[in-house]
């Protein structure tokens, strides 16, 4: 079954290696142009995803009609074929260019944690162009008054190993250390000690210990790892995005920055700080909704222990009484959502 699944994969990148790298090489508006067409056709293909996303909206945004909620999953479509082109041309970017051209929110909290001297847990999300922010990030640390201070990302290999390894090139070409989870968090850690930036994505669906909280006020399991890894390297936790506004033009927003509290037990200061980022995550969500895969089950439950007791207005069943994305119709008389088979 594994091997079928390797096999898949591999077939799988080969076919839009085929399609997109002729988009990475293209003029810049003829690229943006055939990804839009390509999310369309992608939308009108795709109905399980289609489904999904909008149960996960009527869940995450019940004072909205079905209308909006079609629209918004349309537009995310768009958005994941953009942002794979736009990713695909990472290496070919002015990114003295793009910075110039960035409209930048409480870039005040950026540089007092970069003047701390401390390390820098850039927490963020599957939202916007979470790569480009990366490179943005780099750029501004290499000409900063400390260019020794490098931006890593930790991250999970993928398959097939010559996706992996573009993956990896493509960040390295903007300036980004990669830092494979798999080699465990020791890298991560260390260079957070040597006041470097690490950046990791909080929204997947956790495996193993994960904070109970809520996100979009529905109950589910959130990651950990950004609050345990600034434990452990004496860290600031930085919520970051980098977004696509109306009008085209990118916009990068970064919130106060925090140290993990530390008095009582870890765990407890542990689930604090996981939750307040998850809070942090979902307000930069909701401004751009159209801009984060809707399609993916964020609030599917995995086995593993659950640290952080049920309490109203957190992550308590008193808190919010409406049902689990998994229980929210798509349409108003649409079949139940089927249940996510690709994770």
């Amino acid at each position: 079954m594994r091997s079928r699944k390797r096999i898949l994969r591999a077939l799988r990148f080969r076919a839009l290696s085929f399609l997109f790298q002729p988009l990475a090489r293209g003029p810049v508006a003829v690229s943006r142009w055939f990804a839009r067409r390509f999310g369309d056709l992608a939308w009108c293909m795709l109905r399980r995803h289609r489904a999904r996303a909008e149960a996960h909206l009527a869940a995450a945004f019940p004072e909205r009609d079905l209308a909006w909620r079609r629209g918004v999953t349309r537009q995310v479509f768009r958005w994941i074929a953009g942002a794979g082109v736009s990713f695909l041309r990472l290496d070919r970017i002015d990114l003295a260019a793009t910075v110039r051209g960035l409209e930048v929110e409480g870039e005040e909290h950026w540089r007092e944690a970069v003047a701390s001297g401390r390390g820098i847990v850039l927490v963020t999300g599957h939202f916007g162009n979470w790569e480009l922010l990366g490179g943005v990030l780099a750029y501004w640390l290499a000409t900063s008054p400390r260019p020794e201070c490098r931006m890593h990302v930790l991250y999970r290999t993928v398959e097939p190993p010559g996706l992996d390894r573009a993956i990896g090139e493509l960040r390295r070409a903007v300036g980004v250390v990669p830092l494979p989870v798999e080699q465990g968090l020791g890298p991560a850690v260390r260079a957070l000690r040597r006041g470097n930036v690490v950046g990791l994505l909080i929204d997947r669906v956790p495996r193993g210990t994960a904070v109970s909280g809520r996100f979009f006020g529905v109950r589910c399991r959130q990651a950990a790892g950004a609050a345990r890894l600034a434990l452990a390297g004496d860290a600031w936790l930085l919520p970051a995005a980098l977004w696509t506004d109306a009008d085209g033009r990118y916009r990068v927003r970064f919130l106060r920055p925090e140290l993990a509290e530390r008095d009582g037990e870890r765990h407890d200061a542990v689930v604090r700080a996981t939750r307040r980022m998850n809070e942090a995550l979902e307000r930069m969500i909701r401004s751009a909704p159209e801009q984060w895969p809707w399609f993916e089950n964020r609030w599917k439950d995995r086995p593993g222990e659950t640290w952080g007791d049920a309490s109203p207005g957190e992550a308590g069943d008193g808190a919010d009484s409406r049902p689990g994305p998994d229980r929210v119709h798509a349409g108003d008389s649409a079949a139940r959502p089927p249940a996510d088979r690709h994770r």
